[in-house]
């Protein structure tokens, strides 16, 4: 697993990005190409502050929801 962090730009245009990796997913699935399972969590200034491995295990559990609604387990 990996984590990726957006700021700037990239964090203002994240729901197209996610977009895009879905609309990526749906083809792979349809051709039999490589999927990638995602999750994405936002974290704003004004939330109360997250202790780094509590982020990382929100995030391994939208991945792991993500792979079983793509492989429909």
């Amino acid at each position: 697993m990996f984590a990726v962090l957006s700021q700037g730009d990239d964090y203002a245009r994240i729901d197209e990005l996610v977009k895009i990796v879905n609309n990526h997913n749906e083809e792979a699935i349809e051709k039999g190409g490589i999927v990638i399972a995602m999750g994405m969590a936002r974290y704003e200034h004004d939330d109360k502050p997250v202790e780094i491995d509590q982020l990382i295990r929100t995030l391994g559990e939208l991945i792991y929801d993500a792979e079983e609604k793509m492989t429909g387990r």
